[in-house]
């Protein structure tokens, strides 16, 4: 039975402020712990802040999307490893109203299924009253779903030592966990936008957050980092998940094309070539080179025209693209990427531009925020990735869109709203084995049909 030490980190959240998780994981990762990062939940910023402050992979972690408590086990055992502290990262909730605070179910049930400590994080930059009453709360609504899996609390923005001791005191007197330390108010930073997130210059707008997680690392006795370690591996063995097709696609080739506006998905979809057994390449977007040989090609998810100079506009990897497509090489766009390969593209709103032209549809972007809505995906007729009535789960960034353009060559599924079982859209055009994909799937929620694509070429 293996051991991976693991933790949730769940803190409160603030409109445009960096979430606290993310300083705290970059101070850990500063000092040279070991770390696998995970998001539990679909936040495109909080993602892109992960992977550029720590210069780590990322892992989107959603029950939602994950469907079945089987697949996130198995997504788990296939990113974490045992020599490091596998972290995943959770919006806590926040503070509405009248409310003292709602919570957010996702953090402490993953935490429950994954049978590992929790260290909520809350802001502490009232006074030690309300802040106590704010943790009360919390720790009230994280127990009225399921045992609590909370360790201990840390607090973000205090004001100084002193209002710390009061904080200690007060919150002492409601609850016994343990009191890990504070992030002070000073090492606050604001949260750079999403578009900021994607650009070229992006690891430059996470300098401010490093050169933070830098100064909280070197105070002493601030924070109890030791306890991260030492909680993670409180959490049981493992028990190893079964096969879902380990090595089924062993020897196919797969490209990765990466690009700062194609990184909004974290690392799912590698995850699960390589656990099929594919060999993975990834091929840097502006490089300007363009995968050769026969084997499939992957574009992930992003607003996407940040680069889109060099999908539409590059020779060499706008020829490739349309080679791969009509020599019928399997080609997945996934998300946002997908917008630039309709008819047309308008961009915040301008005139429109010829697109790739392998979709009939017009493609629309806005600009790009962290606004999303959680669809099923469910397939209207056989095609060449689902069977017909195949379910899937993804999301649709409100930041995109598209529109069909007439009957032939139309889409093959039907994105569905989870909660009244009404159309929201529709999705996945075909072409040749070209998947053209405008709302973000996760690939991970359908391993069967992704393997299914795959291997066509061998079937």
């Amino acid at each position: 039975m293996a051991a991976y030490p693991r933790i949730v980190i769940a803190d409160e959240r603030r409109s445009g402020v960096v979430p606290p998780s993310v300083v705290l994981v970059a101070a850990l990762k500063h000092m040279g712990w070991p770390l696998r990062l995970f998001h539990i939940g679909a936040d495109e910023s909080a993602m892109r802040l992960l992977k550029l402050v720590t210069c780590s992979d990322v892992t989107l972690f959603d029950p939602f999307l994950l469907s079945s408590t089987r697949l996130l086990k198995t997504l788990f055992e296939v990113a974490a490893s045992p020599d490091c502290i596998n972290i995943l990262v959770a919006p806590l909730g926040s503070r509405r109203g009248d409310d003292p605070f709602i919570v957010l179910p996702a953090a402490a049930d993953v935490a429950r299924t994954l049978e590992c400590p929790m260290i909520p994080v809350i802001y502490a930059d009232s006074s030690a009253i309300i802040a106590a009453r704010t943790l009360d709360a919390a720790l009230q609504g994280i127990r009225s779903s399921g045992p609590d899996p909370c360790a201990g609390v840390l607090y973000a923005s205090v004001l100084n030592p002193r209002e710390y001791q009061l904080l200690e005191t007060e919150a002492g007197r409601r609850t016994p966990l343990l009191h890990l330390g504070y992030l002070p108010q000073f090492l606050e930073r604001k949260a750079p936008s999403l578009l900021e997130l994607c650009l070229p210059g992006a690891p430059g707008s996470a300098l401010q957050i490093r050169m933070a997680a830098a100064q909280l690392s070197g105070m002493m006795d601030q924070v109890e980092w030791g306890a991260f370690e030492a909680f993670a591996k409180l959490a049981p063995g493992w028990t190893a998940q079964p096969d879902i097709g380990a090595r089924k696609a062993a020897g196919t080739d797969v490209a990765i094309f990466t690009d700062e506006a194609l990184g909004c998905e974290g690392n799912n979809a590698r995850l699960l070539f390589e656990y099929f057994g594919c060999r993975v390449t990834e091929v840097p977007l502006r490089s300007g080179g363009f995968p050769g040989g026969s084997g499939a090609i992957y574009i992930p998810h992003g607003p996407a025209f940040p680069c889109a100079d060099m999908i539409l506009g590059n020779e060499n990897i706008r020829h490739g693209l349309a080679s791969a497509i009509r020599r019928r090489r399997q080609l997945f766009v996934n998300g946002g990427a997908s917008i630039l390969f309709g008819e047309t593209i308008s961009v915040l709103g301008k005139d429109p531009l010829p697109g790739v032209g392998a979709g009939a549809y017009a493609g629309f972007l806005t600009m790009p925020e962290d606004r999303i809505r959680k669809v099923d995906v469910l397939s209207r007729r056989d095609g060449i990735f689902f069977e017909k009535g195949a379910k899937a789960r993804g999301y649709l960034p409100e930041y995109l869109r598209v529109a069909p353009r007439g009957t032939v060559g139309g889409a093959q599924w039907s994105l569905q709203d989870p909660a009244r079982n009404v159309e929201l859209g529709e999705s996945g055009w075909e072409t040749g084995y070209t998947v053209l994909n405008p709302a973000y799937l996760e690939l991970w929620s359908c391993p069967d049909a992704t393997l299914r694509w795959l291997t066509l070429r061998k079937s």
